[in-house]
């Protein structure tokens, strides 16, 4: 059984630009996105979320400055993520509506 959690983020429009993660690292992204119920132990629930820029935002910045990310095992598994967030989240309109879904 391949046990694995991952966590994909786009902005809900034509452009397929996406930020993406596998890894746990302490839950991060599932209590940053306050979306421990899709924590199904071995991998997340297949679910999606929907959020706001500010949530979007806010969610990420507790993500990259978080121990559990300073402190993982793979420092550049995070890029993707961290570019998603410099190049689409900070220059996203305030209406943008961002998906994330947890598998």
């Amino acid at each position: 059984q391949n046990m694995s959690h991952e966590f994909l983020i786009q902005r809900n429009d034509n452009s397929n630009e996406q930020g993406y993660f596998q890894g746990y690292a302490e839950g991060i992204f599932y209590s940053a996105f306050n979306c421990q119920r899709f924590n199904r132990g071995v991998s997340g629930s297949n679910e999606q979320e929907t959020f706001t820029t500010a949530e979007t935002k806010s969610a990420l910045e507790k993500v990259l400055n978080s121990s559990e990310i300073a402190n993982y095992p793979d420092p550049d598994r995070i890029s993707s993520i961290k570019d998603f967030y410099f190049n689409i989240v900070l220059n996203a309109k305030k209406k943008d509506i961002f998906t994330v879904r947890f598998f």
